[in-house]
C-alpha cells in the first residue's frame, strides 16, 4: 500500500541543524523524482472544510509525496533496504505519535513513552531528525523516567542522610558525607544497569558499555549481573579502521588470519586472536572475491576486468597471475583454493577461467541480464549462477550443461561444505534451501527485513549464517529449518558472513566499515539441542542433572526425548499421539510423568522407554509434579479438576473440581506438606494435600489478572512465585499469604518460572521469547537471556546451578551456563569485544558527569 508524506513533514525529517540548504536541495531531488515519474506531487483538499471539501475561495490544502514506481521498489535492492528501514522508522514514529496524542490531551506521567519506545527513539535520533513535536516529547518522556530513577535516588540518599543523622553522636560529618555519596553511586549504578537491560537487544554494544559503567560507579548484585550479561554476548572482537564498507572475507587455513575485502582495492589483513591488523594490501583492481591456497601461504584477489593477483601473506609481495578482458562485471568469484575464477556480466554467458594455465570454459548460453550471482561448490565442479533477471541455474563446470535450474532468482547463495544443499537468499528477505542434486525445494527459511545479501554454513553444514539489509545476521538449524539466533549490533547492510575452519568463529562484514567476530557456542547457547523437527511444549531435568526430557510435538504426536547433557546426543522413548503439555522426573530419575492433551497422566519407565497411561480427567492435562519421595503424583487439568495418584497402582482421588475453571499449574512444596496450584481464574491457591483443605487463596485483587499458568516454590519453601499470561510474576509470602514483591518486564505472558538451587535467583520465560534472571532478594531484574525466536516454552535449573536450558516453539533448547568470569575479567572482555568507549552524546544522556573518567580505556 502506498503512503502519502506531507512535504513539509518530509523537509523536517531530513533536516539538519549544520545544512540549511537542505530542504532546499529535497525540493530539487523531488523535482527530479517527480519528472521521471519514480515520485508524484499533489495538494489535498483542506480537511479543514465541512466533508473534506476544498476551500471556496481557492486555498489549497496539503501537498503531498507519493512513491508511485512499483519497480522501483521491487528491482532497485538498494532502495529497498532504505525504505525498510524507513518502514522501520515510520513505524516508530506512528506509535509515538500516538502516545503523544494521549499524553498532549491527559499531560498524565502515564503516556509518555515507556522506556523501550525511548530507547528506541533515542536510537533513530541518533542518525535521524525527528519532527519537532516527536523530539520534544521524547525528551519529555527520557527526563520523565530519568526524573523518576533520579527520585529514587534522592530518596535513598535522604534515606541514608537520615539514618546517619540519627545515628550515634560523635559519627564524623565526612563518614556522613561518605554515606550519602555511597548511597549516591548505589542508586546510579542500578539506573545505568536497568537502561542497559532495556538496550540490550536493541543496542548491544552501548548496553555492554552501560553494564561496564554500572560496575565502575558501584559493583551492586544488580550491575554484577548486568556485566555478566554483557560478558555473556556472542561478540568477541570488532574490527575497525576499515576506510570503506567491508565486500568479503576469507580466512586462512588454520583461521589465525581473516583477509577483509572493502568496497576499493584494499585488503586488509586481521590476526583473529589479538585482533591486530597486519599487512594492508593495494590490488590492481577493485576487489570482488578472496580466496587462501590450501596451504595458507598465498592469497589469491580477483577484481574488475577478470585480474587475479597472488599475494604472500607473510611479506605482501605480490603478482598478476591472470588478465581476464571484457568480463563484463566486477562480480566474479573464485573457487575454494583460488585454482578457478568465474566471470561474466551484463547479457553474457558465464565463463570459468583456470587461474594456473589460462584454460576457459563458457558456461551455458547467454544470459538475458546481469550474472550478478556466481559461487562454486566447494569441490569445484558446480557453479551456481544468477542475477535479478536470470533464475538461479546450476552447472556442471567441466563440461558446461545444466545440472538444473530454480524456479528462483537470488542477490546471495552459497553451497553447503558437502555440495549437497545450495542456499539461496532473495531481494524479499527469503532463504531457501535446495538440492544442489536435482534443484528440488527442501526449506524455506523467513525473518529478515529486507534483501539477503550474503549467506555462510557452518563447517559442519549444520548451521546456516545469513545478513543482508536489516543489519542483523541470523542463524538458522539446516535440518529443521528452525531460527536459532539472531546477532545485533552493525549499523548498515550485513554484506559478508563466514564461519572460521573451526566452526567456533562466525566473521561478518558490513557497510558500517566494521567486522564483528562472533563466539558460535555462546551465539547459539553454550549447547542447543536439535535434530527432530517439531514443537518443544515442555522439558525437565533429571535430579542428577545429567540428563534433560523434551517433548517434541509434530504431526504424527509428541516423541520424548532424553538428552545426555555431557554430549548433546539423545534417545527417544515410546511416543504419544496427543501433545504432552508438562513432564517431570521422580526423584530417583527412573519415571517420568507427563500430561497429556487426551486427557491422560503418562508414566515413562526411563531404562526402558516404555509408558502406561492413567485415565481420569476428561480435559487436557496441563501440569503434573512429583511430590517427595515420589510416591504421589499431582496432576491439573484442563477440566476443572486437580488429582492426586497414589504410585504405583495408579489411583487417584480429585482434590479440587470447578468445571467451569481449568488448573494450569501444579507445584509441590519442598517439604511435600503443601501444594499449589495456578488456575484460568486468576488465582493461586496453596492445598493442604493431606486433608484437601484449601489453606489460602492469592486471588485478582492482589495484583495478577490474567491465567496464572506456573507456580514454583523457592528451595527453602517460604516463597512461592507466580507466572501470569499478563506478564507479572508475583513473588509471596507463603507463611503469611502476603505479596513479597511483584516483578515486571515482561511484554509478553509468563509460561514458566524456575528457581535456582540456592534460591537466590529467579528464571522466567516469556512468549516475548526473553528469559529473564530476577534477584530475589531484592525483586530487581538481573538480565534478559536473548536468543530464542519463539515463545519461551519451558525452562529448568541444573541441580548444582551451573546451567540453566530454556525450550522453545522456535525447535531449539538451548543450555546456558550460569558459571561467570570474575567482574575484573568481565570487564576487559566487554571492552575487548566493543572495542570503544561511550561517544560524548552517550555520555551526556546516561552518565550525567556520574563517571568522568573512560569506561573502557
Amino acid at each position: 500500500m502506498r503512503q502519502q508524506l506531507a512535504l513539509d513533514e518530509l523537509r523536517e525529517l531530513v533536516a539538519e541543524p549544520r545544512t540549511p540548504d537542505l530542504p532546499r536541495a529535497v525540493d530539487d531531488v523531488l523535482a527530479a523524482l517527480t519528472r521521471h515519474r519514480i515520485v508524484s506531487t499533489a495538494l489535498l483538499p483542506d480537511t479543514g472544510r465541512a466533508g473534506g471539501a476544498a476551500a471556496d475561495d481557492g486555498t489549497p490544502g496539503a501537498a503531498v509525496a507519493e512513491l508511485i514506481h512499483d519497480a522501483l521498489i521491487r528491482d532497485w535492492a538498494t532502495l529497498r533496504g532504505w525504505v525498510e528501514e524507513g518502514a522501520r522508522f515510520f513505524d516508530w514514529l506512528r506509535r509515538a505519535r500516538a502516545k503523544y496524542a494521549h499524553w498532549r490531551e491527559s499531560r498524565s506521567r502515564a503516556d509518555v513513552l515507556d522506556e523501550a519506545l525511548v530507547a528506541e527513539g533515542v536510537r533513530w535520533s541518533a542518525h535521524r531528525t525527528l519532527p519537532p513535536d516527536v523530539a520534544a516529547f521524547l525528551r519529555t518522556s527520557h527526563r520523565h523516567h530519568q526524573g523518576r530513577r533520579r527520585r529514587m535516588v534522592i530518596a535513598t540518599i535522604t534515606l541514608s542522610i537520615a539514618l546517619v543523622i540519627a545515628a550515634a553522636a560523635g559519627v564524623s560529618a565526612w563518614q556522613q558525607q561518605r554515606k550519602a555519596a555511597d548511597a549516591q553511586r548505589t542508586a546510579s549504578s542500578r539506573e545505568l544497569t536497568a537502561e542497559s537491560n532495556i538496550l540490550l537487544g536493541i543496542d548491544p554494544d552501548l548496553a555492554s558499555l552501560l553494564a561496564v559503567a554500572a560496575y565502575r560507579i558501584r559493583g551492586t548484585d544488580e550491575a554484577t549481573a548486568g556485566l555478566d550479561a554483557a560478558a555473556g554476548l556472542p561478540l568477541r572482537r570488532r574490527l575497525t579502521g576499515h576506510t570503506e564498507g567491508v565486500r568479503t572475507l576469507a580466512f586462512s587455513p588454520d583461521g589465525r588470519t581473516l583477509a577483509v575485502g572493502e568496497n576499493g582495492r584494499t585488503v586488509r589483513l586481521w590476526d583473529t586472536e589479538t585482533a591486530a591488523t597486519g599487512r594492508v594490501l593495494n590490488a590492481a583492481t577493485t576487489v570482488g572475491s578472496l580466496a587462501f591456497g590450501a596451504d595458507g601461504r598465498t592469497l589469491m584477489t580477483a577484481g574488475a576486468s577478470g585480474t587475479v593477483q597472488a599475494w604472500d601473506p607473510a611479506t605482501g609481495a605480490d603478482q598478476i597471475v591472470l588478465v581476464w578482458e571484457n568480463t563484463g562485471t566486477e562480480e566474479v568469484a573464485l573457487a575454494p583454493g583460488g585454482r578457478f575464477l568465474a566471470g561474466g556480466g551484463l547479457r553474457s554467458t558465464a565463463q570459468v577461467r583456470d587461474v594456473v594455465s589460462g584454460d576457459s570454459r563458457t558456461i551455458g548460453p547467454e544470459h538475458r541480464g546481469v550474472v550478478s550471482t556466481k559461487v562454486f561448490s566447494p569441490d569445484g565442479r558446480t557453479l551456481a549462477t544468477g542475477g535479478p533477471e536470470n533464475p538461479v541455474t546450476l552447472w556442471d563446470v567441466p563440461t558446461g550443461g545444466s545440472r538444473a535450474t530454480l524456479p528462483e532468482t537470488a542477490a546471495a547463495a552459497a553451497f553447503s561444505p558437502d555440495g549437497r544443499i545450495l542456499a539461496t537468499g532473495g531481494d524479499d528477505g527469503t532463504v531457501r534451501l535446495w538440492d544442489a542434486d536435482t534443484g528440488a525445494a527442501r526449506a524455506t527459511l523467513t525473518g529478515h527485513i529486507g534483501g539477503v545479501r550474503t549467506l555462510a554454513f557452518s563447517p559442519d553444514g549444520r548451521t546456516l549464517a545469513t545478513g543482508g539489509f536489516d543489519r542483523r545476521v541470523r542463524l538458522w538449524d539446516v535440518v529443521t529449518g528452525g531460527s536459532r539466533t539472531v546477532l545485533s549490533g552493525h549499523t548498515d547492510t550485513v554484506t559478508a558472513a563466514l564461519f572460521s575452519p573451526d566452526g567456533r568463529t562466525i566473521a561478518t562484514g558490513s557497510q558500517d566499515g566494521t567486522v564483528r567476530l562472533w563466539d558460535e557456542a555462546v551465539a547459539t547457547g553454550r549447547l542447543t539441542l536439535t535434530g527432530r523437527s517439531g514443537l518443544m511444549t515442555t522439558l525437565a531435568f533429571s535430579g542428577d542433572g545429567s540428563t534433560l526430557a523434551t517433548a517434541i510435538l509434530d504431526p504424527e504426536g509428541t516423541t520424548l526425548l532424553l538428552w545426555d547433557v555431557a554430549t548433546g546426543t539423545s534417545r527417544a522413548l515410546e511416543g504419544h499421539p496427543r501433545a504432552v503439555w508438562s513432564v517431570a522426573f521422580s526423584p530417583d530419575g527412573r519415571t517420568i510423568a507427563g500430561g497429556s492433551d487426551d486427557g491422560t497422566v503418562l508414566l515413562w519407565d526411563v531404562p526402558t522407554g516404555t509408558k502406561r497411561a492413567l485415565p481420569g480427567h476428561t480435559g487436557p492435562v496441563w501440569s503434573v509434579a512429583f511430590g517427595p519421595g515420589g510416591r504421589m503424583l499431582a496432576s491439573g487439568g484442563g477440566d476443572g479438576t486437580l488429582r492426586l495418584w497414589d504410585l504405583p497402582d495408579g489411583a487417584n482421588r480429585t482434590l479440587f473440581d470447578r468445571r467451569t475453571d481449568e488448573v494450569y499449574a501444579v507445584a509441590f512444596s519442598p517439604d511435600g506438606r503443601i501444594l499449589a496450584t495456578g488456575s484460568r481464574d486468576g488465582t493461586a491457591r496453596v492445598w493442604d494435600w493431606v486433608t484437601g483443605v484449601s489453606r489460602t487463596v492469592l486471588a485478582n485483587q492482589h495484583g495478577y489478572p490474567g491465567h496464572v499458568v506456573g507456580v514454583e516454590f523457592s528451595p527453602d519453601g517460604r516463597t512461592l512465585a507466580v507466572g501470569s499470561l499478563n506478564g507479572t510474576v508475583v513473588l509471596w509470602d507463603v507463611a503469611a499469604g502476603a505479596v513479597r514483591t511483584r516483578l515486571t518486564g515482561h511484554i509478553g505472558g509468563v509460561r514458566t518460572l524456575a528457581f535456582s538451587p540456592d534460591g537466590r535467583t529467579l528464571a522466567t520465560g516469556s512468549f516475548d521469547r526473553t528469559v529473564r534472571l530476577w534477584n530475589v532478594a531484592t525483586g530487581t531484574g538481573l538480565t534478559t537471556l536473548n536468543g530464542h525466536t519463539g515463545y519461551v516454552m519451558g525452562l529448568a535449573f541444573r541441580p548444582d546451578g551451573r546451567s540453566l536450558a530454556t525450550g522453545s516453539d522456535d525447535r531449539t533448547v538451548r543450555v546456558w551456563s550460569m558459571s561467570y568470569p570474575a567482574p575484573d575479567e568481565a570487564v576487559a572482555m566487554v571492552c575487548r569485544a566493543v572495542g570503544r568507549d561511550l561517544t560524548p552524546q552517550e555520555r551526556s544522556v546516561y552518565l550525567h558527569g556520574d563517571w568522568n573518567r573512560p569506561v573502557c580505556p
